[in-house]
């Protein structure tokens, strides 16, 4: 998941995690950093919280339609971001 962020304008883990809290996904973001079960998130919020051109860019690094690649993101976010806070915050990439 790191590696294809990377070649986006998120940049990282830690940018991706930002534009979804500012784009109104701020509960399950926080879910996903602390201990509790992690709540899901829908390919269609995803959309939303990100916008065209960053839905557009990770699709191209995935080699997916937009749509599947959603999906992708939507069913593996949560747990990149739940084993990349084990302390509640996110862990710089190196």
């Amino acid at each position: 998941m790191v590696f294809v962020l990377a070649k986006t304008n998120l940049g990282d883990l830690q940018g991706l995690v930002a534009k979804l809290q500012q784009g109104g996904l701020n509960a399950q973001v926080q879910s996903w950093l602390g201990n509790g079960t992690n709540l899901p998130i829908t390919a269609d919020q995803l959309r939303s919280a990100l916008g065209n051109q960053q839905v557009q860019q990770i699709a191209r690094q995935l080699g997916l339609p937009v749509d599947e690649a959603l999906k992708v993101v939507a069913e593996h976010l949560p747990t990149a971001v739940d084993q990349a806070s084990p302390n509640g915050t996110l862990q710089p990439s190196s």
